[in-house]
């Protein structure tokens, strides 16, 4: 967890049961100096791959720490820039990605702004499962769904579940 104004970084051991507070950086001790984030806002973890998804908000990327190799990775949003585009990993845009979960396929969702995506890291290819670049609240069909800052998602048995914050 990333406190935002104070930069801290807090993450829960549950071995020991503890809340603990690493400064400057939690990922120091991991030896990934190069890696820094921009307000992240949601994690997910591989166990079957032993990474840590990372929704980096304000950098408008996917990011992957592998725990085994102790790398840091840019799956979405090389450019940085905002925006909702379906396309090669190296191409697509997201727009503040927030949310993110593994299905049981090992495929990303995250959610943005907007919209609920689908990483598939192994077909190279990022598409918009439902939500569009514009805001509001609207069930149906996925095309015509719309989302307004849906913050969390969670994926159980292929279903996902997603908590839309406004």
């Amino acid at each position: 967890l990333i406190q935002k104004k104070s930069n801290q970084k807090q993450f829960l051991d549950l071995v020991h049961m503890v809340v603990k507070t690493v400064i400057p950086s939690i990922l120091q001790s991991i030896t990934y100096s190069t890696c820094s984030f921009a307000f992240p806002h949601g994690l997910a973890f591989s166990e079957e791959e032993n990474f840590i998804y990372v929704a980096d908000t304000n950098n408008h990327s996917v990011r992957c720490l592998d725990l085994q190799k102790q790398q840091c990775t840019t799956l979405v949003g090389f450019d940085r820039k905002r925006g909702t585009l379906a396309e090669t990993l190296e191409k697509a845009l997201i727009a503040e990605p927030r949310g993110i979960t593994v299905n049981s396929n090992g495929q990303i969702i995250v959610s943005t702004c907007s919209a609920i995506h689908l990483v598939d890291i192994e077909n190279n290819y990022v598409t918009v499962l439902a939500g569009k670049e514009t805001y509001g609240f609207k069930d149906g069909k996925l095309e015509e769904a719309l989302f307004d800052h849906p913050d969390g998602v969670l994926c159980i048995n292929n279903i996902i579940f997603v908590a839309d914050a406004y």
